[in-house]
């Protein structure tokens, strides 16, 4: 089928309108980063490089601090730009994050049979980085502390890339050569992002699982279809020959980052201060559970948000796929939101098995990154599935006049692209002030600390500063942990803080 221009004035002045106003609202979240400084174990990661070499430090900080192997590397490779780029870091961190997410939906469009524009793409992929930042139960510890970024929110741009490379291998027109090739990067990106936590490694392997058991069922559905005479088309075994290997391999890549995270001789070391695991049926229990409560408390608590994620897609797919031929009659619609909203479910158990299983306890905010990420899609995905049903409803109403649903469509699309800019400005305008009186305090402990070494002191006594959100500080005794690497980082033999007077 050729592909229709469906992209009158109106609906490009809307899109360009809806790009500006998702732009501006991840700016205001990149600014706020810009106030970002060293936190916790910002000053001791970068110590293994800096002492024992940059390859070496790998090794060492994998088998005495963390198994968490990208998270090493990743320090190892920031800390080269010097301390200031820390600043810059959540913006990087934004920026790829949504340039990912946006050309895994820009190529999406090859696969649809008409013409959809690629604003749309960049729409999608910003809204998927917006409603994280938005939800994330903790904003600080998952973008503005570099520690806790590089565990549980940078997976999220390896994933991207991920995504990229598998979808462009499906693709039609790719020749055969490239797919040992794609299937080398899927299985390198899936071990990276795995590489940064164990419930990410975990969150991969579970998705894989899915998408081959999807697979396969739609390569039993066709042969049923071959064996009583049906229409039945190459091109499927073709794509979910190439598909399955590609999941395969990508499988592989997330199991042997998981298997890298427990082997690491470190693990054992951190789980000695937890109580031993649950048996197998209380740690289904509490997973369940678990996921369960984090679905209910994020859809529920930012309301308005829920229906921005979902109906911003859900209007797209309305105005896009009207008057289309839609090969899904009601029931397979109402299946496909059920299994969405399954998925979705038990990829936010797979979330949450982790601290289940290492901790007893329900993941920490920083951890439920990874949650709200996945919510986010699958809050999208049941858009798209609302749009069709929509669709399927509007060819029912034949009397519908279709400039009304246009003008409907229009008016709900502007508000909720511009709902996006009063969030981030509600959020921001109490966020902001306090983080960039603390960046400012920072700054000038940070220049009485390298003066002091400087000039060859070895013993400073500073201000101490206020705990944020549990992450420890600087303190009184100077033989605590982040006191001795604070030291370390800047070249002096012990730092003292006390309260301020």
């Amino acid at each position: 089928m050729d592909k229709v221009e469906l992209n009158p004035r109106w609906m490009k002045i809307l899109l360009g309108l809806g790009c500006g106003a998702f732009a501006l609202s991840l700016a205001s979240f990149a600014y706020s980063g810009y106030f970002s400084r060293y936190l916790a174990d910002d000053y001791c990661k970068p110590l293994y490089a800096r002492f024992n070499g940059f390859w070496k430090g790998q090794w060492v900080a994998w088998q005495i601090v963390s198994g968490r192997f990208m998270v090493t590397f990743l320090t190892s490779v920031f800390e080269l730009l010097g301390p200031f780029f820390i600043r810059l870091t959540p913006a990087l961190v934004i920026i790829l994050w949504t340039v990912g997410m946006s050309l895994f939906f820009l190529r999406a469009r090859r696969f649809l049979p008409f013409r959809v524009p690629a604003a749309v793409a960049w729409i999608c992929g910003m809204l998927v980085t917006l409603s994280s930042i938005v939800g994330a139960p903790t904003r600080l510890q998952s973008l503005y502390w570099r520690d806790g970024m590089f565990n549980y929110t940078f997976p999220m741009v390896f994933f991207s890339v991920w995504l990229i490379i598998g979808e462009i291998q499906l693709e039609r027109q790719q020749p055969r050569w490239s797919l040992w090739l794609s299937a080398v990067g899927c299985a390198l990106f899936a071990f990276f992002a795995g590489g940064c936590n164990e419930t990410f490694a975990a969150f991969e392997i579970v998705l894989c699982l899915i998408a081959m058991a999807f697979v396969l069922f739609t390569a039993v559905l066709q042969t049923s279809k071959r064996g009583a005479g049906g229409q039945h088309h190459p091109f499927f075994d073709w794509l979910k020959g190439r598909a399955m290997l590609l999941l395969i391999i990508s499988l592989a890549g997330a199991l042997a980052a998981l298997l890298l995270n427990w082997l690491a001789p470190s693990y054992a070391g951190h789980q000695a201060h937890f109580q031993a695991p649950p048996n197998l049926i209380t740690l289904i229990r509490l997973s369940l559970r678990y996921g369960y409560i984090f679905m209910r408390t994020y859809t529920n608590l930012m309301k308005l948000v829920t229906i921005m994620t979902i109906g911003i897609p859900a209007l797209l797919v309305v105005y896009y796929f009207q008057g289309k031929n839609i090969a899904m009659n009601w029931w397979q619609g109402i299946l496909a939101f059920v299994l969405v909203l399954l998925v979705g479910y038990a990829l936010l158990v797979t979330v949450c098995a982790p601290s289940a299983y290492g901790e007893t306890s329900y993941p920490d905010g920083r951890v439920l990154m990874i949650g709200r990420f996945s919510l986010v899609l699958t809050m999208m995905e049941l858009g798209g599935v609302i749009g069709l049903l929509l669709c399927k409803l509007a060819a029912v109403m034949r009397r519908l006049d279709h400039r009304l649903l246009n003008a409907a469509i229009l008016a709900g699309l502007t508000v909720l692209c511009l709902y996006s800019l009063v969030v981030s400005w509600q959020i921001n305008r109490k966020e902001i002030p306090p983080r960039q009186a603390w960046a400012a305090a920072w700054d000038k402990r940070d220049a009485q600390l390298r003066e002091a070494a400087a000039q060859g002191k070895t013993s400073v006594n500073v201000v101490e500063f206020q705990s944020w959100e549990t992450l420890f500080e600087i303190g009184p005794d100077p033989h605590q942990w982040l006191n001795v690497c604070a030291a370390q980082f800047y070249g002096l033999k012990s730092i003292i803080a006390t309260p301020p007077k």
